[in-house]
């Protein structure tokens, strides 16, 4: 879900949908208002908003990006793999995902209280000998100071469609370069930043003050604050490959840092019992004294469309291939294509 560059002057005009972009109230598309990029409007409940930007963010875009034949060679071999056959690859295009990199210190102090653990219980003394509450020693008291580095990452688009949560276990390994948002190809599409750097802000925060308590604490009372924060944006390149199969149109998202599948749907098939059907008319037709040539020439009519029908969606498949599928399976439904 991203929000598509301006191709033209021509075309500034015309609302664009923002893919990828979700309605605050319903979830539904959204979709800019008479051109105007900063405005949006869902297509569903007409709810309107406002797109907002964070100008002076340094914006930086990993190295080593793979290329689309590659891409549309991943889908192939995990297709193949599954035992997906005769299916054509249409379109492979690159999304750039916006995710925020922060990094800060967390100052301040807090107070908590720690109870202590209570003596074991030896098994052979006697529960009037065991100590009492009275006599157990009573509760720490804890003031501390708080300065430690924290980082963290968030998504400032809504990437649930590509199957990428986050990129936190990604950062380290990245060789970053800056990147030039006007210098994109007409073919390659930006999501727009719709989390604000301030609630990515007050998401570390949340974040790491949970962090710094330490487990069984009690009435914990926290002073922190977040100084010296340092934001840029990383676009994470991911391939969109679509292909149809059967007249369906299915979409795979390929990460194009490492050539893995992230997410995407892949042609399932059900049982169909037409040829069961026309073999036991077949035989039924020998047994009760009628010829059987009637089901045998439905039966081969019956093929006669279903390779027609193959050689629409312009795939190669061997004769062995084909006849493990049709015979077996019919009509045809989409299922995850798991990675």
């Amino acid at each position: 879900m991203s929000a598509p560059q301006a191709e033209g002057g021509g075309q500034a005009a015309r609302a664009v949908r923002a893919l990828g972009l979700g309605c605050p109230r319903c979830g539904g598309g959204l979709a800019t208002v008479d051109g105007d990029p900063a405005r949006l409007r869902c297509s569903y409940c007409g709810y309107e908003c406002l797109r907002r930007s964070d100008s002076g963010v340094a914006a930086h875009v990993p190295a080593g990006r793979i290329g689309r034949r590659r891409a549309a060679s991943a889908v192939a071999a995990l297709l193949s793999a599954r035992g997906v056959h005769g299916y054509a690859i249409e379109s492979v295009q690159l999304f750039y995902l916006p995710f925020w990199e922060l990094q800060g210190k967390l100052v301040g102090w807090q107070r908590y209280r720690v109870r202590r653990e209570r003596p074991p219980h030896a098994p052979g003394l006697a529960a009037e000998q065991a100590p009492a509450k009275s006599e157990l020693p009573p509760e720490d008291r804890v003031e501390e100071v708080v300065a430690r580095d924290v980082t963290w990452s968030s998504p400032a688009c809504d990437a649930r469609d590509f199957g990428l949560a986050g990129i936190a276990d990604r950062v380290a390994t990245l060789q970053l370069r800056p990147l030039d948002l006007d210098r994109l190809r007409g073919d390659e599409i930006a999501c727009a930043v719709v989390h604000p750097l301030s609630a990515a802000k007050r998401a570390l925060r949340l974040y790491h003050c949970a962090r710094v308590v330490p487990r069984g604490a009690l009435d914990v009372r926290q002073r922190l604050d977040l100084l010296r924060a340092q934001a840029s944006l990383i676009y994470y390149p991911i391939y969109r490959v679509s292909y149809r199969s059967a007249g369906v149109l299915h979409v795979a998202c390929i990460d194009a840092l490492r050539g893995r599948l992230l997410a995407g749907t892949r042609p399932l098939r059900t049982p169909d019992r037409t040829a069961a059907w026309l073999l036991a008319a077949a035989l039924a037709g020998f047994l009760m004294g009628v010829h059987p040539a009637l089901a045998v020439s439905g039966f081969l009519a019956w093929v006669l469309l279903r390779l027609r029908a193959r050689g629409s969606t312009r795939g190669r498949v061997g004769l062995g291939g084909w006849l493990s599928e049709e015979l077996g399976a019919g009509s045809a439904q989409v299922g995850e294509l798991a990675p």
